[in-house]
């Protein structure tokens, strides 16, 4: 499976916080076509990211524990990971060593993708045309259409990606685009949480709200973590949870260290975690 499908987020999520039990807008614009990240491209009433560093995975030479099954090899996990890539119907045919990230967004309209890498996109078309996908445009946009008209893509080739989902989500983003409005602003809790997190995670995935801890802290609006490195038997993790205040963040720290040392089902160790204004980061590392 692609590692950042919904099924994997919600594992890794109650994976990592069944140790954190006590952890108890108006749109951005992208002005100018900046399109430096896939942060840019959140719709504003996003509920979750997903964040996938493709090209750093399987340029690694150590893969995180928890992207492997047991006792699979990091090498036999990158093969697995181009086989399952190939087969995707996202992957028009694209070599998967040529991905550089894939992000997966949850929106009002519907789950939508962007998928950035140094692709042909001749190819993608020629691909597209093959399985019965008609081109036109959008808000001056290119975008083609399944015959139902139920899922589309849009392709940037001069940026270097394109995004697919349902039809209504792809083109609520071309219509963000061409009103320079509509996009998650950064002093969004969501985006907060994701910008705490430092740039070059394997891994990242972030919610909108506090739902999926296994007791729902009072003021927690937000939450993310990030798998950033790790071992065939450790895996490393950096994570922020967004407060409505930073007195409530300061109050939850010292029964979240606790949680995390006394919990006896998981082996992990507290690199670091400290409040910085409303928000709590910590630094922490598994163990099989």
């Amino acid at each position: 499976m692609i590692v950042h499908r919904n099924v994997v987020v919600v594992l890794l999520i109650l994976i990592i916080f069944t140790a954190l039990t006590a952890l108890t807008s108006c749109g951005g614009s992208i002005g100018g076509g900046d399109f430096g990240s896939p942060e840019t491209l959140i719709l504003e009433d996003a509920s979750s990211v997903d964040i996938t560093n493709i090209k750093a995975l399987l340029e690694s030479s150590d893969i995180p524990a928890y992207f492997l099954s047991e006792d699979e090899d990091p090498e036999d996990f990158k093969d697995r990971w181009r086989d399952e890539w190939e087969d995707d119907s996202r992957a028009l045919a694209t070599d998967p060593d040529v991905v550089t990230h894939d992000t997966s967004i949850d929106a009002s309209v519907g789950r939508y993708y962007i998928t950035s890498g140094e692709f042909d996109f001749n190819a993608i078309k020629n691909e597209l045309e093959d399985q019965g996908y008609d081109d036109g445009t959008y808000r001056d946009q290119e975008i083609w259409e399944s015959e139902r008209g139920d899922r589309s893509f849009a392709l940037f080739e001069s940026a270097g990606f394109y995004v697919s989902g349902p039809t209504d989500a792809v083109k609520e983003v071309l219509k963000a685009i061409d009103r320079g409005k509509g996009f998650m602003a950064t002093e969004a809790d969501l985006r907060r949480a994701i910008d705490k997190i430092d740039g070059g995670a394997l891994f990242v995935s972030a919610e909108s709200n506090c739902s999926n801890l296994r007791t729902a802290p009072n003021g927690c609006r937000a939450i993310s973590l990030a798998i950033t490195g790790g071992t065939e038997d450790s895996t490393e993790v950096t994570g922020s949870a967004v407060f409505s205040s930073e007195r409530r963040a300061e109050s939850g720290i010292d029964d979240l260290e606790d949680d995390i040392e006394d919990d006896d089902s998981v082996d992990v160790d507290i690199e670091e975690i400290k409040v910085d204004g409303e928000i709590i980061i910590y630094k922490l590392t598994f163990y099989n």
